[in-house]
């Protein structure tokens, strides 16, 4: 069965539907929210799946039920930014960075210098760059495509003329986090002593 008959049934009050698009879409929604929600991305994961029923107006079927997940996934995201930041109505996901709100370190743990270094450029660049980066190369989202271009989680602004390279690069070049060299082989120190760990 696919997902929006899945959807659709467990709206209908099937359980076992439910359960069967938890279970299809959780390991794609712990890679998006564990990142950025270290603590708190299983209650996210599970707001998201009960805010698709809520909102279940919303979709009608035109695009994939992925982008309409995704979609819900990012507003979801975007509500507990803001309200864990300390500015609450002046975060922006164009703007801002989960950095921006969580300074500390990634707590993911990463094997390679390499993962970790993305890690942490990933949680430098703004919100809505960072999830069109995730879902198109983690989840093989295309932004080219009408369907997944209709979908909120695709922002024209993440996607434009500043897009990808920016983006990367303001992760890369953040004044408080500069590779500064390799102890132990896979390790990186960064500026202020902040480990890559």
């Amino acid at each position: 069965m696919d997902d929006a008959a899945l959807f659709e049934a467990w709206v209908g009050g099937d359980q076992a539907a439910g359960e069967t698009l938890y279970r299809r879409h959780f390991d794609g929604l712990y890679r998006f929210f564990r990142p950025k929600a270290p603590d708190d991305y299983e209650d996210l994961i599970q707001n998201t799946l009960l805010e698709c029923v809520r909102s279940r107006g919303r979709y009608r079927g035109e695009a994939p039920f992925r982008a309409y997940l995704y979609g819900v996934a990012r507003h979801r995201l975007l509500h507990y930014l803001r309200a864990k930041g300390s500015n609450r109505l002046e975060f922006d996901g164009e703007h801002n960075s989960v950095a921006d709100v969580d300074p500390r370190p990634s707590t993911v743990v990463a094997r390679r210098a390499e993962h970790r270094l993305l890690l942490e450029a990933m949680r430098r660049i703004p919100v809505d760059l960072q999830v069109a980066l995730e879902l198109h190369y983690w989840e093989e989202f295309d932004p080219c495509d009408s369907n997944a271009a209709t979908s909120p989680v695709f922002s024209n602004k993440a996607l434009g003329s500043q897009g990808f390279s920016r983006g990367i690069r303001l992760g890369l070049t953040g004044p408080d986090w500069t590779p500064v060299g390799r102890a132990g082989g896979d390790e990186l120190e960064t500026v202020g002593g902040r480990s890559g760990a």
